[in-house]
This record gives structure tokens, C-alpha cells and sequence, in this order.
């Protein structure tokens, strides 16, 4: 196996990436096609990094679960009123 720091960046990256599309264009009319493209993307390349040898389904199911919760609490943190923060 070939697990490098970059690789593991790049595993988190793309679900990252994905999520921040989808939380930007939710209110755009064309968000089917740019939410299905987002999440083709990161599945895409987390199965790709399987075929190729370079990490385990876990590697891969990590990145895509800290990359995504990334994206949603720093969302949650700078745009949304959470509960209990004041106004």
C-alpha cells in the first residue's frame, strides 16, 4: 500500500469539495444535475483510489465522512444560527 500524507488530504478533499458544491448552488435551479455531478465526483474518486491499490475501503470511508462533516459544521459555524448562539 502506498499511504502518503498528500494522499489522505486528497481522500478528505473530495467529498470536501462535493459538499461545499451542493451547500452552495442548494438554492440554484439547476442543483439536481450540480448535486449529482458533486457526488459522482467524490465517489468516483474514492472508488478509484480502492481500484487502484492505494488505500483501504475504510482510507476511503474516513475521508468521505471527515470531509463532508468539515464542510457542513464550518457551514453550520460561519452561516447558520445554531442553537444558543446569540443573535
Amino acid at each position: 500500500m502506498h499511504i502518503y500524507p498528500p494522499a489522505k488530504t486528497a481522500n478528505r478533499y473530495h467529498p470536501a469539495f462535493a459538499t461545499m458544491v451542493v451547500l452552495i448552488y442548494w438554492q440554484s435551479p439547476h442543483r439536481v444535475p450540480i448535486i449529482a455531478a458533486a457526488v459522482t465526483f467524490a465517489l468516483l474518486m474514492g472508488l478509484s483510489r480502492m481500484v487502484l491499490g492505494v488505500h483501504y475501503p475504510t482510507d476511503v470511508l474516513v475521508g468521505w465522512i471527515t470531509g463532508t462533516s468539515t464542510v457542513i459544521g464550518l457551514y453550520l459555524v460561519l452561516f447558520r444560527k445554531l442553537p444558543g448562539k446569540p443573535s
